[in-house]
């Protein structure tokens, strides 16, 4: 038999909390909020389907875009365009259109030499 730590005996006594990702860099919901677009701290932007719950162990995945190169560091809904605007470490943004049930991307050019941190949508 093995003899458990006090520490090791802690941690089991302790309910853990269920978590969707670790790590989350950015996330951003559609206008009506029934979907959330969110990067688990790499270069993947996962959509889920929210079915109404903010109870995660009943979201949907709905969609996986793999554009970026690198790390995606914010993402940015347009409630009224249902466009997603995505930004990168590998310093590229992209505009993502939904066109029948596939995310299409347009590069943005953006002639920077650093990776590209924050993006939005202009209020006009």
């Amino acid at each position: 038999k093995t003899k458990m730590t006090s520490w090791q005996r802690q941690r089991f006594k302790k309910k853990e909390t269920p978590v969707l990702y670790p790590t989350t860099s950015c996330h951003a919901w559609n206008g009506d909020k029934s979907q959330i677009a969110l990067s688990a701290n790499n270069s993947q932007i996962l959509i889920y389907k929210t079915n109404g719950s903010e109870d995660f162990t009943k979201w949907k995945l709905l969609h996986t875009l793999k554009e970026h190169g690198k790390a995606v560091t914010c993402l940015n809904w347009a409630p009224k365009t249902n466009r997603l605007l995505s930004c990168s470490q590998d310093r590229n943004a992209y505009v993502w259109t939904l066109e029948g049930n596939v995310w299409q991307p347009v590069l943005v050019l953006l002639r920077i030499r650093r990776a590209a941190t924050c993006c939005a949508w202009s209020p006009k």
